[in-house]
């Protein structure tokens, strides 16, 4: 048997190739030694300094095994707004979105989105990773900017509790209310080698 070294110290035996004669041959009932591995020093990297701001997101395991972070529904609009485009390359989808994060943005945000002044109906919602948000009451649609920045002051901070998890409003996304007939519901799962696409007629 020859003997490989293995990462970190371990040992692995491998029996295909052919023992090398030795000059002398041991006794039949005198135990086989194994020569030992010495053990190899582990490089450890530094840790990274600590990061500024709050902390990242955390990600969750998936079925699949694939590594996910959860993100906003503001920045979800965007990025299929940049990315999902026909075979011509035109996009299949423009995004409005105003993500609100503090009550000094109601002031701000009018000179960087100006739809927000000029739209007769918009929506505003908790933009927190939260289900079910229509039926706990956090949607609120056909509002003006004013009304829009009335709602927004009476949640900002407040304590909620949507189907048992307790927390504190914080964000919320502001859009142009669409007239439909009609509600479905799409869901992009992307994973290392594939993505894929959930469709359904029903919540």
């Amino acid at each position: 048997r020859t003997i490989h070294p293995g990462g970190a110290g371990a040992c692995s035996s491998a029996a295909r190739s052919p023992a090398r004669p030795h000059a002398r041959s041991a006794s039949p009932s005198a135990p086989t030694r194994l020569p030992r591995c010495a053990p190899r020093a582990l490089s450890l990297s530094p840790a990274p300094p600590p990061r500024a701001g709050p902390p990242a997101l955390s990600p969750t395991q998936s079925r699949r095994g694939a590594m996910q972070k959860a993100i906003r529904e503001c920045n979800g609009k965007r990025l299929l707004s940049q990315y999902l485009r026909d075979e011509e390359g035109a996009p299949l989808y423009h995004c409005q979105a105003a993500l609100v994060t503090s009550l000094a943005d109601l002031d701000t945000l009018p000179s960087k989105e100006p739809w927000l002044l000029t739209t007769p109906k918009l929506v505003v919602k908790p933009d927190q990773l939260i289900k079910r948000r229509g039926k706990a009451g956090l949607v609120k649609v056909g509002l003006d900017w004013e009304g829009v920045k009335t709602q927004v002051r009476a949640w900002m901070g407040a304590p909620v509790e949507v189907e048992g998890v307790r927390g504190t409003l914080d964000c919320f996304v502001v859009e142009p209310q669409a007239a439909f007939s009609r509600e479905y519901y799409v869901c992009i799962h992307s994973l290392r080698d594939q993505d894929v696409i959930l469709f359904y007629h029903e919540g």
